[in-house]
């Protein structure tokens, strides 16, 4: 099962099915949410029940999650030609992927899921998504609840993708670059730090002029995103307690083994969000719905928490 790309070359992949992976991937996901469009009860086929519908869209979140996966391996991407130094012309075995290429393949992440409106199924589609008497990967064995997840489904998408951005080899890399490159164009470490808290918290760095409209799954992919930063900033000791969920789970293997420099770039972004955060309650804070004003003077108080407390 596709996942995670372990490789550090985005073209070897036995998957694709083009010279150009990364237009491909992006052409992929277009038409994902093409059929996601489509789907409605004339999409089940006579005689079969919802469930062979909730199944296409499971399929369709797998296929979407397959190509994201693909165009963050670009991100720290290296070649690797099996080449000989008698025969190569002088052909390097390692290229790294141009920078210019790699914040391409950032763009479309941001743009294709993590944006609020990257991922999204029209209402009339979800509640037809009833499951059939098989087991369904979205409905636990022991799970009570009937209706699609769809809540946990792209917010897995997002987490899964985001922390295949900070994976620990991947950040290597990037700290790498600057030994292995000569060109003065680099995507270096702290731009992708930047780019990512930018991308994701775009709402409190740059508010405009009026207050945020902060949805249930944006906040979510705010939390996960600041549950690496925190990770990766705070040494945990031995005895750490369980994690509460899989997305806990996904968030502590993401940063174990993480280079120091991710650590250090890491609290810089908690350093950068938390006067971001409380200049927003200054100005917003009353304008606030009550849920994104709890939710962000949580988000504000842990900070000051973590920011306060020994490393």
């Amino acid at each position: 099962m596709k996942i995670f790309l372990m490789g550090s070359d985005p073209i070897a992949n036995a998957w694709d099915l083009s010279r150009d992976p990364l237009h491909y991937a992006q052409a992929q996901i277009n038409i994902d949410r093409a059929i996601w469009a489509k789907l409605n009860r004339f999409s089940v086929d006579p005689g079969e029940g919802f469930g062979g519908l909730r199944q296409r869209v499971n399929a369709v979140f797998f296929h979407y999650l397959q190509q994201a996966i693909t165009i963050s391996s670009y991100i720290g991407g290296e070649r690797f030609n099996r080449t000989s130094p008698w025969y190569s012309q002088q052909q390097r075995p390692f290229e790294p992927v141009p920078a210019e290429i790699q914040r391409e393949a950032l763009t479309i992440l941001e743009k294709q899921v993590f944006s609020p409106e990257a991922i999204s199924l029209s209402p009339d589609l979800v509640n037809l998504l009833a499951p059939d008497r098989w087991f369904d990967s979205t409905q636990g064995f022991n799970s009570t609840s009937l209706d699609y997840p769809l809540y946990d489904q792209i917010l897995g998408v997002q987490a899964m993708v985001l922390s295949n951005l900070f994976r620990p080899d991947r950040l290597e890399r990037l700290r790498d670059v600057e030994l292995k490159q000569t060109s003065s164009d680099l995507l270096t470490l702290s731009e992708l730090f930047d780019q990512v808290t930018d991308s994701l918290w775009q709402e409190i760095f740059e508010p405009g002029t009026q207050t945020a409209s902060l949805s249930s799954l944006r906040r979510g992919i705010q939390q996960y995103h600041l549950n690496l930063l925190v990770n990766l900033t705070i040494d945990r000791p031995n005895n750490q307690s369980e994690p509460s969920g899989f997305l806990d789970f996904l968030a502590l293997i993401t940063t174990a083994n993480a280079p120091e420099d991710a650590k250090t770039l890491a609290y810089e972004q908690i350093n950068r969000l938390r006067p971001a955060l409380s200049n927003y309650l200054h100005r917003y804070g009353g304008q606030l719905d009550r849920t994104n004003r709890a939710y962000l003077e949580k988000i504000s108080d842990r900070l000051s928490h973590i920011l306060s407390s020994p490393l």
